[in-house]
């Protein structure tokens, strides 16, 4: 272990689950420091830095993700390099990938979708669009096609 993480490990708390949390500045949720060791600062995300230190270089276009879904952990076991697709599939397999109304962009809750798709039976998808608020009537055919909201 290099005199980078001995700086950095002292800004950590250890928990009963194996995961070394970042207690200093963060942003997003991901440690971040600006450390003067040596008389040289290191700046950067910390797990990241840490990864760096005990496993090793983390070659361009490759991510650190986190197995433990924490974003302060600084726990190299608990860090794997991947793409932002590997990074996507491993949230998704978890069930971290917000849907439906826990988009925050989201003008629809699950009751008022399911509303929409009984009433396309009798309302037009320009009618459906004006009653619940949406300017896209090709997007309320989407929801009716199941095409969006597909998980209910």
């Amino acid at each position: 272990m290099r005199k980078i993480s001995e700086t950095i490990l002292k800004k950590t708390k250890k928990t009963h689950s194996g995961c070394w949390l970042w207690i200093g500045y963060t942003e997003n949720g991901y440690g971040i420091t600006n450390v003067k060791v040596n008389g040289k600062y290191v700046k950067g995300r910390v797990h990241r830095i840490i990864f760096e230190d005990f496993v090793g270089p983390i070659p361009d276009g490759l991510l650190c993700c986190h197995r433990c879904d924490t974003r302060n952990c600084v726990n190299p076991e608990h860090i794997f390099l991947g793409t932002h697709k590997d990074n996507y599939e491993d949230a998704r397999s978890k069930n971290r990938i917000p849907r439906g109304e826990e988009m925050p962009q989201s003008k629809l809750t699950s009751k008022q979708v399911l509303e929409i798709r009984r009433l396309s039976k009798t309302h037009s998808t320009r009618e459906l669009a004006a009653l619940f608020g949406i300017s896209s009537a090709s997007h309320i055919s989407k929801i009716i096609r199941g095409i969006k909201w597909s998980h209910i």
